[in-house]
């Protein structure tokens, strides 16, 4: 980055998990996009250079845009989600959308979502 952009940086104490440029297009995770567009709303004049993850299990930095996504199509995709997100609880719809099956084996809190009876059920 240099003194006309900015790059935002998530750190991590596990692994990265499921913080990928895909996720950010299927709208699983929006929030460093995020921040990178809310940041660039507050110095206009910048621009976002990229957005990553710092995980100290593996330590290097995942960078979000690389050859198959640009900045501007993931701030455009988490900021679409975001929105659609923000539509589907203001109707009431929130649905449980654990990480994996395993997630659910030993939650205390099954009977609140329904996730682990649907999933079975499926």
């Amino acid at each position: 980055a240099n003194a006309t952009a900015f790059r935002v940086l998530d750190y991590k104490t596990g692994r990265p998990g499921n913080f990928t440029p895909k996720a950010v297009i299927d709208g699983t995770h929006v929030q460093l996009p995020l921040y990178a567009w809310l940041y660039r709303q507050g110095k206009p004049g910048l621009a976002i250079d990229n957005f990553g993850v710092y995980a100290l299990r593996e330590p290097e930095v995942i960078w979000f845009a690389r050859r198959k996504y640009t900045v501007d199509e993931l701030v455009k995709a988490a900021l679409e989600n975001a929105v659609a997100i923000v539509k589907s609880i203001r109707r009431g719809e929130f649905p449980a959308l654990p990480a994996d099956d395993r997630v659910c084996e030993y939650c205390n809190l099954g009977h609140t979502c329904g996730y682990a009876e649907t999933a079975d059920n499926s």
